[in-house]
This record gives structure tokens, sequence and C-alpha cells, in this order.
């Protein structure tokens, strides 16, 4: 019995210290799997901005230069998870390799979706991030266009506004403008 119990100590310590490797390689893959990500999100980046990557979808694309995400064998959930990763990389080029190393220590397996969720509070903070600076931005241009919009009623323009549902009378041409269109003055007895 004790023999038995020694071979079944052995062989669970050894399956232990199996998952264990498991994890840590499953670990160093998820790493390099973010570099990659880091890699493909600049070099997409940096192709839209030499206007080699096709940007949007285009009715056209000159002179045959550009090439599309599907040409590329890539889609465009790829490239914005790739750029997730990289934004997450430029705030903390530490962050993943930490939530790994704290995935291991608590002996959980090192998954896709496991470090996608402890990157989602950082994903988040960046994400508002981003979207306060553009709403700086754009109240900015907003403060700006008023002081502009303010300067204007004290200059004149040759401009005459009119209501659409009101008929006007040209004077030179004879020519009534209004809802039914353009008519001559003579259609209604005038003229």
């Amino acid at each position: 019995m004790a023999k038995i119990k020694a071979r079944l100590q052995k062989a669970s310590k050894a399956h232990k210290s199996l998952i264990a490797d498991t994890h840590r390689a499953q670990a160093d893959l998820l790493q390099l799997e973010a570099e990659s990500n880091r890699r493909l999100a600049d070099e997409y980046d940096a192709a839209q901005a030499n206007g080699e990557a096709s940007k949007g979808r285009p009715k056209s694309l000159p002179n045959g230069n550009t090439f599309t995400l599907a040409e590329a064998g890539i889609t465009a959930k790829d490239i914005f998870l790739a750029r997730q990763i990289r934004d997450v990389l430029a705030a903390d080029s530490n962050v993943i390799e930490t939530v790994l190393t704290a995935m291991l220590e608590k002996g959980d397996e090192p998954t896709r979706n496991a470090l996608k969720k402890q990157l989602a509070p950082v994903i988040k903070r960046l994400r508002d991030e981003t979207t306060a600076g553009k709403k700086s931005r754009r109240n900015d241009r907003e403060r700006d266009l008023a002081k502009r919009q303010r300067a204007l009623p004290k200059k004149r323009y040759g401009l005459i506004c009119a209501d659409p549902g009101v008929e006007i009378q040209t004077l030179f041409s004879g020519i009534r403008h209004g809802p039914g269109g353009r008519q001559s003055l003579s259609d209604h007895g005038h003229g």
C-alpha cells in the first residue's frame, strides 16, 4: 500500500510540475503574441500613413499601389485588438508580463480570455483618456467657432434669406419663385 501511495504522490507531483511548465509556456506565448500584435498595429498604421494601405472602403484604389485588409489576410477585428494591445503596452510596457506572472503565481491558466479580462480596466482607462482628449479638442474648436460667429454680425453680407413657402416676385425677370417652382407672371394674369 505504501508503494502505491508513493507512486501516486510521485505521479501527482510530476503532473503538477508538467501543468506548471505548460502554464509558463502559455504565458510566454501570450507575451510573444502581445509583442506581435504591437508590431502588427505599428506596421499597419505606418502603411496607412504612407498611403500603402487603404483606409475604410474606397470606391477605387489610386494607381493600384495600395492593399486592403482582406488582401493582407487580416480582419478589421485583428487590427482593432492589435491596436488595443499596442496602446496598453505604450502606457505600461510591463503590464502584460505583470498580469501573466500574477496568474501563474495564483496557479491560474494564462489564456487569451483571462488576459483580456485582466487588461479590460486598463483598456477602459485608456479609452476614457482618449475620449476626454477628443472632447477637450472638440470643445476648444467649438469655442473658437463661437468666437468667430460672434464677430459675424458686425460685418455686412449681400445675402437675402427667404421662406421657401412664400412666393417671391423678382423685379426684373417677370418670374415668380415659390413652392410651385418657377412660373411666369403672365400665367397668373400679371404682366
